[in-house]
């Protein structure tokens, strides 16, 4: 393993009002910004920790996983001696990829791949047309041919609690505080990572790794990273500067005393518009120094810290009772 520092497990209550535990609300940026590749601050970020989690902060479109996914990416993490990619893909989905693999000179192999996958994943988000599908088995290839292990890493913990909440709410409309209590429970167990810490430690065995996660995850003080036997570093990915602001609002409205989701700030947030990189107060130094001998420094597009989101076009308040954040199976948000 790397002599990378371990992302430490914060107590929030205990230290509001450091740089580093700000209301979910709160970017965590420290104005700075730099003009990257997204492949770049692969390279920047994973030599310097044992996992590095990309946070995608929207499943619904594809080209943010595709930033993480894709051939460029993939070349960057092999050339920081990645060995191990895990996805948001259910565990027992596994062989899928397995024979894949095995079978990756026959012609008809990404047709069955494509074939069960679909059957599985065909309503989750951003794979209404199998975009998804066909991506995966791209990145499933290229890796492969890069010496870089597909594991789908998804425990499918809290669909029980999930699915029970969702038979509550549609037998109980006019019980708003039960079916809340009941989201609240399925909540804490789908956003638990404490069983995908421990897949990662059993699986990549201390080899440097990667993991491609919701963003939602990995964001909650000590979540992961006291389950996690190693050093990470933290980067979220958006579209543009709208997205982002409106996603810390949703953080901050559907927050709960025990989730506070964007909680523990991210190491590096990314921009695909602009190809932009904002350093938090998280980031190592040793990161940033290498993202500015390696990029362009710009003034920051998003709104520096402290900075009220006042714009209504900014802000998207989720509906009342509205399952924005809950795990509904293979289909459910970040």
């Amino acid at each position: 393993m790397s002599t990378g520092v371990k992302r430490p497990t914060k107590d929030f209550s205990n230290a509001v009002g450091t740089p580093s535990d700000l209301r979910t609300s709160e970017s965590g940026l420290t104005g700075q910004a730099i003009q990257t590749s997204f492949g770049q601050v692969i390279r920047s970020t994973a030599q310097n920790s044992d996992l590095t989690i990309i946070g995608d902060s929207n499943h619904s479109k594809v080209e943010i996983r595709n930033d993480a996914m894709n051939t460029e990416s993939l070349i960057a993490m092999a050339e920081t001696g990645v060995t191990h990619l895990f996805v948001e893909v259910d565990q027992t989905l596994q062989p899928l990829a397995d024979d894949l693999i095995q079978n990756k000179s026959s012609p008809d192999a990404k047709e069955k791949f494509s074939r069960a996958f679909y059957e599985e994943y065909g309503d989750a988000k951003g794979n209404e047309t199998g975009a998804y599908t066909r991506q995966l088995i791209d990145t499933i290839l290229t890796a492969d041919r890069l010496g870089i292990q597909v594991h789908f890493a998804n425990p499918a913990n809290g669909r029980e609690e999930s699915n029970a909440a969702e038979e509550y709410a549609e037998n109980n409309l006019d019980d708003e505080e039960g079916i809340k209590a009941k989201y609240e429970i399925a909540n804490k167990a789908r956003f638990n990572d404490q069983q995908l810490a421990e897949f990662i430690n059993q699986t990549a065995k201390g080899e440097k790794s990667v993991v491609i996660y919701g963003s939602s995850h990995a964001s909650r003080f000590g979540d992961f990273e006291k389950f996690y036997e190693g050093s990470t570093a933290k980067i979220d990915i958006y579209n543009n500067v709208s997205e982002y602001a409106q996603q810390i609002k949703v953080y901050d409205d559907v927050s709960s005393k025990d989730l506070r989701f964007n909680e523990d700030k991210p190491e590096m947030v990314y921009f695909k518009e602009g190809q932009t990189a904002l350093p938090t107060y998280n980031t190592p130094p040793e990161v940033l120094k290498d993202l500015s001998r390696n990029g362009k420094l710009i003034d920051s597009p998003a709104p520096r810290e402290g900075t009220e989101i006042t714009d209504p076009a900014l802000i998207q308040k989720p509906a009342a009772n509205a399952p924005l954040y809950l795990s509904t199976g293979t289909s459910g948000p970040i």
